[in-house]
């Protein structure tokens, strides 16, 4: 392991607006795990969706 930050995601939804912040490295094995979290960011079908990828590793 070369010291990667953990993957995870977090969402906050307020007012029709939704942001998923990731966090961590991207890659085939957690990105499923970005595609959940992206799809459980709509089920309130926001007006407006922000993906922050500022803590992200790699994309």
């Amino acid at each position: 392991m070369t010291g990667a930050a953990v993957f995870r995601t977090e969402m906050c939804a307020m007012d029709g607006e939704a942001v998923v912040t990731v966090t961590g490295e991207i890659d085939l094995t957690t990105s499923p795990f970005l595609h959940v979290a992206l799809e459980d960011a709509l089920v309130s079908r926001p007006h407006y969706l922000e993906v922050d990828f500022h803590a992200r590793d790699l994309l």
